[in-house]
């Protein structure tokens, strides 16, 4: 008997996805972010709700495009056309 499920919902890859495009394909939005906001109190919260805002359109965008057959494709090339 195997305890543990090596799936994952499609709902949380899409979650995934859209943290890992986020923080990874939108360094220079960040750092040029950083560079005009400095990260100190006052901006800290601006900056946290900005990622925030990009991560729930990513989640938003990939929702209504990504069904049970096409998550696959639409993620692979996502992912292979901003690399």
């Amino acid at each position: 008997m195997i305890t543990g499920s090596k799936y994952i919902s499609s709902n949380k890859l899409i979650i995934l996805i859209a943290i890992f495009l986020t923080l990874f394909y939108n360094i220079t939005f960040f750092t040029n972010l950083v560079r005009v906001y400095p990260i100190n109190l006052n901006n800290l919260g601006f900056i946290v709700s900005i990622a925030l805002v990009l991560v729930c359109a990513f989640i938003l965008l990939l929702s209504f495009t990504c069904y049970r057959k096409t998550i696959k494709p639409i993620i692979i090339t996502l992912l292979i056309v901003s690399a």
